[in-house]
């Protein structure tokens, strides 16, 4: 079994906020979920210590909290007082100086109240979101949810599904877990949560603070409650993530795809010419990443993949094979709301192209604005040698990052040597029509590394199941739900 201590490591770094400090917590070396976890914290004036959500420290070695720029000053922290119920910790120093606490709000919310979320969203700079209570602002937790939801909620373990809580109108982020929520006269009316996404329900939730009654708890308490699943939050935040990464490809009654063997360029693998109808669908802004594929090997405790130096957390996540990146989507579908897949290879040939009839989808010349590229390839300098973070190149008219560059993306088809036979359904990966297709699978798109013409969008290749390399990887997408097809 894992030992550790109730010991909390925080690194406090100064900050030029004018309202009142607010930390970013960062939990590693946990008993179970993620080993690595990032969350908001903040102090009251009668708090003395960093109130926190339970769910991101309980079952946890380790914290580092950051607190805006500037030099650190490192405290060491213990976990003093949880409110298991509602999910909530205290971490207390006798080191700590407290700098600018929150007041907090005597008042109940009321209906349609304004509130503003101050935190760390993962992945977003800004530090405060506006919020507005509901028309019904204390609530149930179980009572928020559909019946379709509830067992989602019977999995989530905290805060108690029968415990008050303040329905909020707007989005809780990942990383907004045990944020301040203020009101307008910067008073903290509650800690800042979680929310979830059913089909077309998607709420988010908060603790009010003056709801909160603190007992000490014991070595024992806190490694039951980190064995117990109270990160199970993570898990949805996580997934919630995911479907907000998503965006909507209209489609069309008449791609073109292929080519007749005249054209100037024509390979025999895109023989022949077809009109295709391609459904609606939802793709992923950029490629899954290091540090979402990472959160999957530490659920599950499969080997992490290497990064050949370059760097994890935002960069495409590479040597993964087909198998792989089927098994990370396998294990989003068991948690998630959604079902997602793979694209298939028609449905990213027309994103990619977004409705353009050139080489890449900003015209026919190489342009280290939209894509990372091999500069010994005469493509212009990019700035990278390796992969590059997503998003650091400008979308398509689709607002789709990357589809051209950077690593090479898995679909779901397996390889055929051309296009004869092949299904008239976008949305259905082609798959065996003879035995021994399925050993390999498409990949599309080009990388980092490799001729100018090998960033086509029209480019076909084909890998082993099996085959992993720093030039591969992939992103996600779904069909549209019944509701959304409206």
């Amino acid at each position: 079994m894992l030992k550790f201590n109730l010991v909390v490591v925080l690194f406090i770094m100064l900050t030029n906020f004018s309202k009142a400090d607010v930390y970013t917590v960062a939990a590693s070396s946990c008993i179970s979920g993620p080993s690595f976890r990032e969350q908001t914290g903040f102090e009251s004036v009668d708090s003395q210590g960093v109130i926190t959500a339970l769910h991101g420290v309980a079952g946890c070695e380790k914290i580092i909290a950051f607190q805006g720029k500037g030099d650190i000053e490192e405290v060491v922290f213990s976990i003093a007082k949880i409110d298991s119920e509602n999910d909530v910790a205290l971490l207390l120093s006798e080191n700590f100086n407290s700098k600018s606490p929150f007041d907090v709000s005597k008042s109940p919310v009321v209906a349609g109240q304004e509130l503003e979320v101050i935190g760390f969203p993962l992945g977003i700079d800004e530090i405060s979101s506006s919020l507005k209570a509901r028309k019904k602002p204390i609530r149930i937790l179980s009572d928020l949810l559909e019946p379709s939801t509830e067992l989602i909620l019977d999995k989530r373990r905290s805060p108690e599904p029968d415990n008050p809580v303040i329905s909020i109108e707007g989005h809780l982020l990942p990383g907004h877990s045990g944020a301040p929520i203020v009101n307008s006269n910067n008073e903290v009316v509650a800690v800042a949560n979680g929310g979830l996404r059913g089909g077309a329900i998607e709420i988010s939730w908060a603790i009010p603070i003056n709801n909160i009654k603190w007992t000490i708890p014991s070595l024992d308490d806190l490694t039951r409650l980190g064995h117990e699943g109270l990160n199970d939050l993570f898990s949805f935040e996580s997934f919630t993530a995911i479907e907000r990464s998503m965006v909507k490809i209209e489609g069309t009654k008449h791609f073109e795809i292929g080519c007749d063997g005249t054209e100037k360029g024509c390979k025999s693998r895109r023989t022949p010419k077809r009109i295709i109808e391609v459904k609606p669908f939802f793709i992923s802004i950029s490629e899954v990443t290091f540090s979402e594929y990472d959160y999957f090997c530490d659920v599950t405790g499969r080997e992490k993949p290497d990064d050949n130096g370059w760097g994890r957390g935002d960069r495409p996540v590479i040597n993964i094979s087909w198998n792989d990146a089927n098994d990370y989507i396998a294990w989003i579908n068991k948690n998630s709301d959604y079902t997602y897949r793979l694209l298939t290879e028609v449905e990213w040939e027309y994103a990619a192209g977004a409705g353009a009839d050139t080489r890449f989808f900003w015209g026919d010349a190489p342009d280290a604005n939209y894509a990372n590229g091999d500069q010994n390839y005469n493509w212009p300098d990019d700035g990278y040698v390796g992969t590059a973070p997503v998003k650091t190149f400008k979308p398509n008219k689709f607002g789709v990052y990357d589809l051209i560059g950077n690593v090479a993306e898995w679909v779901g088809d397996c390889w055929h040597d051309n296009y004869v036979g092949a299904p008239r359904n976008s949305r259905e990966p082609w798959l065996e029509r003879r035995p021994g297709d399925c050993d390999r699978h498409v990949n599309r798109g080009g990388a980092f590394i490799g001729s100018v013409n090998s960033l086509k969008i029209t480019r076909r290749a084909w890998k082993q199941s099996d085959f992993k390399s720093n030039r591969l990887g992939f992103r996600l997408a779904r069909s549209l739900i019944s509701s959304e097809n409206l």
